[in-house]
């Protein structure tokens, strides 16, 4: 039996804050964080569909960019 699993963001807010850190200084400061935000909510999205019911140990991946 297959299950679809939606991957989603629970505290956006503790998502975006670091992003607008980071580019606090900066006139794109609001488009840098937006791109980036959708950059991860993309790359969180092609986990695999099996990753949260697998038999293998968690694993602590970081998101780099």
């Amino acid at each position: 039996m297959a299950y679809e699993v939606t991957w989603r963001v629970k505290d956006r807010v503790a998502l975006v804050r670091p992003f607008q850190l980071a580019f606090a200084r900066s006139e794109y400061r609001e488009l840098a964080t937006k791109q980036l935000v959708d950059k991860f909510i993309k790359d969180v999205s092609l986990y695999p569909v099996e990753w949260p019911t697998s038999a293998d140990p968690p694993v602590n991946d970081e998101w780099q960019f």
